[in-house]
């Protein structure tokens, strides 16, 4: 409690201004307290009010006012429309020949006349695992600008491996070289992706270059 005391009335008490910086207080404070400290003599009354001045003049210190400018908190997340780049036509149809070309890839298994040996079946698979996992990291970094943040990267690649690795998965059921049985084998080239966009999140540590 302050007793009451304005900030002027403080620092009057402790004759400094009323805009005193921290150390200006505490260093006037110690020598009144000097003059003032009961052990010493001085009136209790006296001191007791020299306290409550202290307390008065750094109470703006512990509870410092916040400016907006000057705080570390994030900026708001951009939305989607702010951070997509409207591919060109011509893009379009190169992201559309290369998702055909990547879902084809999962036909290799059958090609091979690889059955239900599953380390067999992972090497065929191999390249279409790959393969989907890249065409979305291109396709990502070509319609995402750069103050795309991390959720952003991650949801687009989501959004864009998911359609082709079912594709490629229905499309190697139609041909008779399922893929079902290496399914999580299938997803490691796209968390490996996940994780060059952000590293903290798991795999390895670095700085992200998506």
């Amino acid at each position: 409690m302050n007793g009451g005391l304005t900030q002027e009335q403080a620092a009057s008490l402790l004759g400094v201004v009323a805009d005193a910086d921290p150390e200006t207080v505490r260093r006037a404070f110690r020598t009144w307290a000097r003059l003032a400290h009961p052990d010493l003599g001085g009136d209790p009354q006296h001191f007791d009010s020299l306290l409550r001045a202290r307390d008065v003049l750094l109470a703006t210190e512990e509870t410092p006012a916040t400016d907006p400018s000057t705080t570390d908190a994030p900026a708001p997340r951009l939305s989607w429309a702010a951070i997509l780049v409207r591919p060109t036509p011509a893009s379009v149809v190169r992201f559309v020949i290369g998702a055909v070309l990547v879902i084809a890839l999962a036909l290799l298994p059958a090609l091979m006349g690889v059955g239900d040996q599953v380390a067999s079946l992972a090497i065929a698979a191999g390249p279409a695992a790959i393969a989907a996992a890249g065409w979305a990291v291109i396709t990502v970094n070509r319609l995402l600008d750069a103050r795309a943040d991390v959720g952003h990267r991650i949801t687009a690649l989501a959004l864009a491996w998911l359609p082709l690795a079912i594709a490629q998965v229905v499309l190697a059921q139609i041909a008779g070289g399922s893929l079902i049985p290496v399914l999580p084998l299938l997803a490691l080239p796209f968390v490996a992706a996940v994780a060059a966009v952000n590293p903290g999140a798991g795999l390895w540590v670095g700085r992200s270059t998506v």
